[in-house]
């Protein structure tokens, strides 16, 4: 199990590796706001 799990992460990619191959900027990918607001709509403190 302990090999399957970092086999896993090893192939995982990069946000912006991600990013690139869809032509987005790395916040879509990622899901940050950057207007101050959380996912939920509340600003976080």
């Amino acid at each position: 199990m302990v090999r399957a799990t970092f086999d896993a992460l090893k192939e995982q990619s990069s946000p912006r590796t991600v990013a690139s191959k869809r032509g987005l900027k790395v916040q879509d990918v990622v899901g940050r706001r950057t207007d101050g607001a959380s996912e939920a709509g509340v600003i976080d403190a």
